[in-house]
């Protein structure tokens, strides 16, 4: 063998004994997240969040697994939110970086339906962090074997869709809406958020006798919505819903809506909250009602709290993304905390007994059938908000409302 392949030969000996070696002295948990792509903001933002919580978990002394304090490290790969991309990421954390826990996607549904599959040949615990279709649950509830060690960190897209039919029906109880002719239109991106949002409410609305007067998809990252805008204009919804993880779009969006003067409740999904959309959209965003509010940093103090810390590291404000990746890194650091070993079957266990309160968002216990986070007022609750003159506030549910809902 000659000098240059001995050498070399030692160098990939040595630095895969270097990775068991941390491996064993480390609880590793791999991320794959979009940190480029049109919602690389939001992977980037959950990403400093979960930096924030490994910092103060390990400032604490870590985490004891067999009697021994061991420090959190986080190792981040690229999905650009591609099924295919995600799915090598994925790969490399489990065989070359020898993770202990592994968290993908951080925001993709799509991401995540390709990736749990790699959960019957990996024997690790898997979660995805913030994706919500319900098809991952549906997955994981119909081949329960194949998937027992993957499980869902949010709530289902149902409860989406279900939020945008309460609140709507809450309007119309409170007169604040009078339906002109029981419609509603939609506008959501191509991608299983999107889709998954749109069905679960176009069902709800159906079964009221509703119709829906438009139901228009655009490609991630669309910003040209002046054609689906004239449809709008044409068919007059009394709601038009609008699902987007990318901030340009949203904003793009609600520019262009104002511009064109298009009546009706407009209801957005995520994208209002992101930090850009207000200072972006300016003016336009006045009256747009949005939903999950869940991080109110202005008038919940220990979100404040939250938000003034990650701005002194950060230098930036945070968002819906950063508390939830601070919170959800919590949940997995008290899962390892619980289990007190790396063992799979132990963790996973740990995982299904979770019972986890993060002050800054909410409760974490997950439904053993599909292993997927509960929502509701005793869980992960969801709320709405309404902008006007720059500033969020929760309108509903009603006994959570820090102030009351008006028509734009």
């Amino acid at each position: 063998m000659r000098a240059g392949s001995v050498a070399l030969a030692l160098s990939l000996t040595l630095g895969m004994a270097s990775v068991e070696q941390a491996a064993a002295e480390e609880i590793r948990i791999g991320f794959v997240g979009p940190l480029s792509g049109p919602a690389a903001a939001l992977g980037i933002q959950t990403r400093q969040g979960v930096e924030l919580a490994i910092e103060e978990i390990n400032a604490a002394g870590g985490v004891p697994i067999a009697g021994k304090p061991l420090k959190l490290e986080a190792l981040f790969e690229d999905s650009a939110s591609k099924p295919e991309v995600g799915v090598s990421a994925a790969q490399k954390l489990l065989t070359r970086d020898k993770v202990d826990f592994l968290v993908a996607d951080t925001i993709a549904s799509s991401v995540t339906f390709a990736v749990m599959d790699l959960a019957s040949s990996f024997n690790i615990p898997m979660m995805s962090a913030q994706p919500v279709s319900s098809a991952i649950s549906d997955k994981i509830a119909k081949d329960p074997e194949k998937y027992k060690n993957f499980w869902k960190g949010d709530w289902n897209s149902d409860e989406y869709g279900r939020i945008v039919f309460d609140f709507t029906k809450w309007i119309i109880e409170k007169k604040t809406l009078v339906p002109k002719n029981k419609s509603i239109a939609f506008v959501v991106e191509d991608t299983d958020y999107g889709r998954s949002n749109a069905q679960v409410a176009i069902e709800l609305f159906k079964k009221e006798g509703w119709n829906t007067s438009t139901y228009e998809v655009v490609p991630l990252g669309y910003s040209d919505f002046y054609p689906q805008i004239a449809k709008l204009r044409t068919v007059a919804p009394d709601v038009i819903v609008s699902a987007f993880t990318s901030g340009n779009s949203g904003v793009a969006f609600a520019r262009q809506l104002k511009e064109s003067a298009v009546p009706g409740v407009v209801i957005g999904l995520a994208y209002p909250g992101y930090p850009e959309f207000v200072p972006q959209a300016r003016a336009a965003a006045d009256g747009f009602v949005w939903a999950p509010f869940n991080f109110d940093s202005k008038n919940d103090p220990k979100q404040k709290a939250f938000s003034e810390t990650f701005r002194a590291k950060y230098k930036v404000d945070a968002s819906n993304e950063s508390v939830w990746g601070y919170c959800f890194t919590k949940v997995i650091a008290d899962v390892f905390r619980r289990a007190a070993q790396k063992e799979t079957a132990t963790l996973v266990k740990a995982i299904a007994a979770t019972d986890y309160v993060c002050d800054v968002y909410g409760r974490w216990v997950f439904d053993e059938k599909n292993h997927t986070a509960k929502a509701g007022s005793d869980y992960l609750a969801l709320r709405v908000g309404q902008i006007w003159n720059g500033e969020s506030r929760v309108i509903f549910p009603e006994r959570l409302a820090t102030t009351a809902y008006r028509p734009r």
